[in-house]
């Protein structure tokens, strides 16, 4: 069963990785590109959704733009996906149940920390 957490997941009809979970109870698939406000201003004409993404203790939750969310969001940092956009050619063909790797998902918060090295030869 799914739930509002989103899973990076491989687009079935275009191969690319994408974003799936549930928004409002409806699913959703978003494109993992974040957006600029003028990029969000741009899909929105093209008619495509955009959704504002909220960090959960496991992936994200997205709630939906409104065009009031746009105008009060001005010189303010936030993470904006917009809604897959699917060509349905296979760009990139990908086995059937194949999982993103690591480093294919984006780290929108920087949840990933890097190991620290041992440091050699510290001065006492």
């Amino acid at each position: 069963m799914r739930d509002s957490n989103f899973i990076p997941i491989f687009c079935t009809g275009c191969g690319k990785l994408i974003w799936e979970g549930l928004t409002v109870g409806f699913q959703t698939r978003l494109d993992p590109a974040t957006l600029t406000i003028q990029e969000e201003i741009i899909k929105r004409i093209q008619g495509s959704r955009t959704f504002e993404l909220h960090m959960t203790a496991v992936s994200f939750e997205a709630g939906l733009r409104s065009v009031n969310a746009i105008q009060r969001s001005k010189g303010q940092s936030r993470t904006i996906l917009a809604s897959h956009s699917c060509s349905r050619t296979k760009e990139i063909f990908r086995f059937k149940g194949q999982e993103p790797a690591e480093d294919e998902i984006p780290d929108y918060w920087n949840r990933r920390k890097t190991p620290q090295l041992e440091q050699e030869g510290i001065p006492f």
